[in-house]
């Protein structure tokens, strides 16, 4: 069974931020399209095994059952609830934690 993927507009943000500094970074607009689909193509996999990110055991993260998953440099923040996966955040890995309460 396949459970729906819905992004919240931080995690679609997210994703755009990313595009653009992979841009910029390396000037190619390809290159930053194809990491964004790579990204999004492993986060597909979530709708098959949603249990399979780690549970976020930052003090009152865990409580509210957010789960991640690591994606080379980036950590997919996502909530589910036996019915549906939300991804809240798409974040680099070396910034300082997003707020996940957004």
């Amino acid at each position: 069974m396949k459970f729906e993927i819905f992004y919240k507009t931080t995690a679609l943000k997210d994703l755009e931020d990313i595009s653009v500094f992979l841009f910029e970074k390396t000037g190619f607009a390809n290159f930053a399209k194809d990491y964004i689909n790579s990204i999004k193509s492993q986060i597909e996999i979530l709708g098959f095994y949603p249990e399979m990110g780690f549970w976020v055991d930052d003090v009152g993260l865990l409580s509210q059952d957010f789960r991640g998953l690591v994606l080379g440099n980036y950590v997919v923040y996502y909530k589910y609830d036996g019915k549906r996966i939300v991804i809240f955040h798409i974040w680099y890995s070396k910034k300082s934690f997003p707020n996940l309460n957004e």
